[in-house]
């Protein structure tokens, strides 16, 4: 059995050597309009192996992206390699999805951000013409903390798109997989409310000058309120999509509902809903732990 698990191991290996391979031989198309694809192999692995077999084969793939790529194929398959496996194993441990995604969220903002700003610097790539696109927003956020959120906005996309992707497979390769298993329930903590509630009076009075404080504090004023937003549009969305369902079933308004969510303007509603709701919560818990 062991010999088997070896073998099927080496399999997966050969086969991102194909992907490394095929990705120089195009032009590095694979890995800019595939990436994904090199978080495959050892998605299966992971998955499907003990965590000393996956991990073996994670470091030949590693190997095999350093011989065999460039240094932008070491970052981006190198990454999605160390996705593939976190959500694997994670998958394999039965734990959450939902802390496995927020992980490699984690990890795939920091190498987005080491993306457009230390490589940029590396390899000559003059950021002038962004900036001056973006100069509008300098009042606001500085060019360092616009390149955080879009790594960030970046980061969470492909967590998403990783997360969705495991879903699909784990539910093939591991039939004791059920969908509660994935741990895929979450809830939004009260607290973004309040933070939000705090912080959006004093991003406001250091616009207008009566607060003074650096550009670092401003950005990350900036940063937190962007992910409380974020979270309130999530709750709100919830809270919409449940009513939806009580109301009307499973029909066509959930699928509006929550493609309204994505859209610029709406969500404030979304946002205003969660914001709401989560006060409510809040006020209720206090309550009820008095009484």
């Amino acid at each position: 059995m062991k010999t088997k698990s070896i073998a099927q191991a080496g399999m997966l290996c050969a086969v991102y050597g194909v992907m490394i391979f095929a990705n120089t031989l195009t032009g590095l198309w694979v890995e800019s309009l595939f990436p994904y694809l090199f978080a495959f192999p050892i998605l299966i692995c992971a998955i499907k192996q003990t965590p000393q077999v996956s991990l073996c084969a994670l470091v030949a793939m590693f190997i095999l992206t350093l011989m065999l790529g460039s240094l932008t194929t070491w970052l981006i398959a190198g990454s999605m390699l160390a996705a593939g496996w976190v959500f694997g194993w994670g998958i394999h441990q039965r734990i959450g999805l939902v802390w496995t995604a927020a992980f490699c969220f984690g990890v795939m903002t920091l190498l987005n951000y080491l993306e457009v700003s230390v490589l940029a610097a590396v390899f000559g790539y003059d950021m002038s013409m962004e900036k001056e696109l973006f100069q509008w927003i300098s009042p606001f956020l500085s060019w360092n903390g616009l390149l955080l959120i879009l790594s960030g906005l970046m980061g969470f996309l492909e967590s998403f798109a990783l997360a969705c992707m495991s879903i699909v497979v784990g539910l093939k390769v591991d039939k004791t997989l059920t969908v509660s298993n994935l741990g895929l329930r979450v809830g939004i903590h009260p607290w973004f409310s309040w933070l939000f509630t705090l912080l959006l009076p004093i991003w406001f009075l250091t616009l207008t000058g009566v607060i003074s404080c650096p550009s670092g504090v401003k950005d990350l004023l900036v940063i937190l309120i962007v992910v409380c937003f974020c979270a309130l549009i999530a709750k709100g969305t919830t809270v919409l999509v449940r009513r939806g369902i009580k109301k009307h079933g499973p029909s066509i308004y959930t699928t509006l509902i929550i493609l309204g969510a994505f859209i610029p303007g709406v969500n404030l509603i979304y946002a205003a809903v969660g914001w709401w709701s989560l006060l409510r919560h809040s006020f209720d818990s206090t309550r009820n732990h008095k009484a």
